[in-house]
Order: C-alpha cells, then sequence, then structure tokens
C-alpha cells in the first residue's frame, strides 16, 4: 500500500514536471527565440541620429545640435568620432575609463569584449571624409555576451543522451523526496483507516503538521467504533439470553400444554369430568400465556417499525395514572410481595391527547417492571407534572435495587431482562421497550437513571398535544 500511493504521487509529479518543462521550452522556441530583434540589438538608428546632428568640422571643432545632445544625455549614451588615422576627433556624452583619444586597430576591437559600457563601432561619412563613430551604450540597458569555444570539444563535451538521462534522474530524485515527505502523513492514515477496516481500534499519538486535526478525527472515530463494538458484543449476548429465555418461557406451557393434550385423549386414563374441566382450563391459561408473549412480540416490531397507528383521544393525564397505579398495586402478586406506592402531581387536571390504551399499558409495564424484578417489599413514588414548554413529565422512583451504571442504557432494549434478579424472571422481557417504543411514538422520550433512594428513577417526557397536531399519526 505504501509503495503503490508513492509509485503513483511520484509518477504523478514526474509527469507534471516534465510537462511543465515541455510547455516553457515550447513557448520560449516560439516567442522569445523566434524573435532575432531579442537577441540583435541594431544601433543603426543611434549612430545615424548621430551623424545627422554632427555640426562644425573643417578648420573648427564638431559638436551636436542641443536636440540630438539632449537624447543622447537622457539615455546615458556615449560617443566619439575618430579619424581614419584612429584619433579622436570629439567626443559627446559620458565615456567609460576604458576609451582612449587614440587608438590602434586591436584595441578599438577590443571595446567589444568592454566590461563598462557595450560598445558598437561603425564607419559614416561627414561630407566626403570617412570617419568612424564609437557608441557607448550603458550596460543596464544593452547587454552583449560573447562565446569563443572549440566546435569539437563542445560537441565532445556535450552529449544529449547523457544531459537526457542526467536530468531524468535529476527530476526522478527530486520526485522521489518530495513524494516522500508528501506522501508520509497520507500513508499514515491510509493505514490508519485500513486497521479501522480491520477491526484494530487502538489510539496512536498523532502527527504534527496539516494533518494532525485528521490524526485526532481517525482517533475520536476508532473510539467511537470501539464502543460500538462493546456494545454489539452486549447486545448480542443480550439479544441471545433473551431468545433463550423467550424460547423457554414458550416451551414450558406448551410442553404442560402437550401433556395435559395426551391425558385428555388417553382411553386407558379415565378422567373424571371435574379433572377434563380442570385440564381444560389448565390448557386454555398456558395458551393464552403464549399468546400473550407472541402478542407482545408482534406489538414491539410494530412499534419499533412505526407500523402501530394511534387512536388519539383528550383525558386527564393525572386521573390516567392515578387509576393505573390503583389497579397495579391491588394485583395479588403485589399485594402478597408487600409492595406500595405513593402518587402525587403539579396540578389536579393535566388534560392531554393520546393513546389512552397504548398510554395505559406504557405506564402499567414500567411500574410492574419495578414490582417484577425486586424481591424484598419496595416503594415506588409517581409524580405527573406540567412542564413550562407544555409537555407532562412523569417521574417513577422506587426505592428497590436498583440496575447498574452500565446497563441503565440497555433496559429500555428489547432483548435485556436485566443482571441484579436473583430468580429468571418470566415473560417475554419486551415490557419495557414496549413502553418506550410507545412513548416515541407519542413523541416523548424516556430516561433512566439512578435513583437518589437507591433503586432506579425513570423520567417520561410526555407531549400534551398529540402527533395529530404535527402530521398524521404513525400507520
Amino acid at each position: 500500500m505504501r509503495l503503490l500511493i508513492m509509485t503513483r504521487y511520484a509518477i504523478s509529479f514526474f509527469l507534471t514536471a516534465a510537462f511543465i518543462v515541455v510547455v516553457n521550452a515550447a513557448y520560449l522556441r516560439a516567442t522569445a527565440y523566434r524573435d532575432d530583434k531579442l537577441y540583435r540589438y541594431d544601433p543603426a538608428p543611434l549612430v545615424e541620429d548621430i551623424r545627422l546632428g554632427l555640426r562644425g568640422g573643417g578648420a573648427g571643432p564638431f559638436f551636436l545640435e542641443d536636440e540630438v545632445a539632449l537624447r543622447l544625455a537622457e539615455r546615458g549614451v556615449g560617443a566619439q568620432l575618430v579619424d581614419a588615422g584612429l584619433r579622436e576627433i570629439a567626443r559627446f556624452g559620458s565615456l567609460p575609463a576604458d576609451a582612449s583619444a587614440e587608438y590602434t586597430p586591436g584595441r578599438l576591437a577590443g571595446l567589444y569584449e568592454s566590461e563598462l559600457a557595450t560598445a558598437f563601432i561603425r564607419d559614416v561619412f561627414v561630407g566626403a571624409e570617412p570617419y568612424t563613430i564609437v557608441v557607448f551604450l550603458d550596460r543596464e540597458e544593452v547587454k552583449r555576451s560573447g562565446y569563443t569555444y572549440e566546435a569539437a570539444a563542445l560537441g565532445a563535451a556535450y552529449r544529449p543522451a547523457r544531459l537526457a538521462l542526467m536530468n531524468l534522474l535529476l527530476i526522478a530524485l527530486v520526485s522521489y523526496l518530495y513524494t516522500y515527505s508528501v506522501t508520509k502523513p497520507l500513508r499514515r492514515m491510509a493505514d490508519r483507516i485500513l486497521d479501522l477496516a480491520a477491526g484494530r481500534y487502538a489510539a496512536v499519538a498523532p502527527g504534527s503538521g496539516a494533518y494532525a486535526k485528521l490524526d485526532e478525527a481517525l482517533n475520536e472515530l476508532a473510539g467511537r467504533l470501539e464502543a460500538a463494538r462493546r456494545d454489539r458484543e452486549t447486545a448480542d449476548r443480550a439479544r441471545e439470553e433473551w431468545i433463550a429465555n423467550v424460547s423457554h418461557d414458550i416451551k414450558t406451557p406448551l410442553t404442560s400444554m402437550m401433556g395435559y393434550g395426551e391425558l385428555l385423549g388417553d382411553d386407558e386414563y379415565r378422567l373424571g369430568p371435574e379433572e377434563r374441566l380442570r385440564y381444560k382450563e389448565l390448557i386454555l391459561e398456558k395458551g393464552r400465556y403464549v399468546k400473550d408473549i407472541l402478542d407482545e412480540l408482534n406489538t414491539a416490531l410494530r412499534l419499533k417499525h412505526n407500523r402501530y397507528p394511534l387512536r388519539l383521544e383528550d383525558c386527564d393525564l393525572v386521573e390516567l395514572l392515578r387509576r393505573r397505579l390503583v389497579g397495579a398495586l391491588n394485583a395479588p402478586a403485589v399485594v402478597a410481595a408487600g409492595h406500595a406506592a405513593s402518587f402525587s402531581y403539579g396540578r389536579g387536571r393535566i388534560p392531554a391527547r393520546v393513546d389512552r390504551r397504548l398510554i395505559e399499558r406504557a405506564f402499567d409495564n414500567v411500574v410492574g417492571n419495578v414490582f417484577a424484578h425486586n424481591g424484598r417489599p419496595t416503594e415506588v413514588l409517581v409524580r405527573v407534572e406540567e412542564s413550562d414548554d407544555g409537555a407532562a413529565l412523569v417521574t417513577v422512583d422506587d426505592d428497590g435495587v436498583g440496575v447498574p451504571d452500565g446497563e441503565l442504557h440497555l433496559i429500555f432494549d428489547r432483548h435485556y431482562r436485566g443482571t441484579n434478579t436473583g430468580e429468571r424472571s418470566e415473560g417475554s422481557g419486551l415490557g419495557l421497550a414496549i413502553a418506550r417504543h410507545i412513548i416515541e411514538a407519542h413523541g416523548g422520550s424516556v430516561v433512566p437513571a439512578r435513583s437518589g433512594r437507591g433503586g432506579l428513577l425513570v423520567t417520561i417526557r410526555l407531549p400534551l398535544i398529540g402527533p395529530s397536531a404535527a402530521g398524521d399519526p404513525p400507520a
């Protein structure tokens, strides 16, 4: 993976550099190198301007017209007028130090190599007399570069194949160094992502520079994935245990029903009318128990996928919950266990638009969960009040055995049964999950927490105006 990233990036960089070189070469060849004027300065107009501006001569000295002299001064141009004997006749403007009042042919030719000014030498006629004009230009404006070389030696040194190979190797080296520095953090990111894909979520020390934030984000992602993996494993174990428990809960009554059915159909074992009636009632009771479990499964699934229609109606939430709590306390099993409850409210009447049947079931499940999972006598405090934002807050607070902190977020899952009970409870284990789905179907929420009294505190937030106010009820 690392080699692949570096190779692709290096090739891209190499091709990009080569493309830029080719484009620049083509541009220079098509523009700058094609324009001869860029490399061949022609002094003829300047020399002609000086010749035409010459005045005097004969018995007097030569001088330049004021206008021509001014133009030469503005450009910083100096000039000499030399006769046929290579002696200076006149000078104009500023001359370099190597300008002489008398020249030899070699010294005159040597002006072309001057490092003080760029010199041009032209023969002119002033009247009928031949003269030479030497023009000195500023090297910052007009440059001259002279190359003298032996053609054979240069041809031997200039080997196109070797030069091309050297440049290719140089570009390849630069490409590698640049690619290595740029792709190093990218390779680190790729390795981290591959580790995450392989299920390795260990955090690493973040790097520095532009990718530090990305390193931190990957560490955070790794932490979330690790937490999700632990939650999934916990949920898988809970689901397997739940399936085993539900299977046992269904298998036990079915076994009894099969046994009673065989007794009823056995001709060798004669049953009296009372025995037959008792066995029939037992079979019906077990059948209703299995049916209730299957109904709970069906209800939980339909609520989870919003396929359970709400039949909204106006009711007094305080009176509804008070009646359900009284009914729960009067159950024979609750009375026998010695459980107790108290009910309080913020207002005497809290009108709400809800599905009465489902809200009753949700409340029964929450309160019934407390009584079912506490073997010792437990007191439940139920309070209902209206919040400032138009919702009802219902709290169910008990002083029972409670739920471990690590399991609080699981108690409203479909597969959770709890670990604090001393014995396995019967039923589908869907009661709290159904309660949560019912509240959420009404647009509310359920939040479990550890009670200050040692048990479990469940806070239910229920909008007083049903979902139909915002749209159609779930279908």
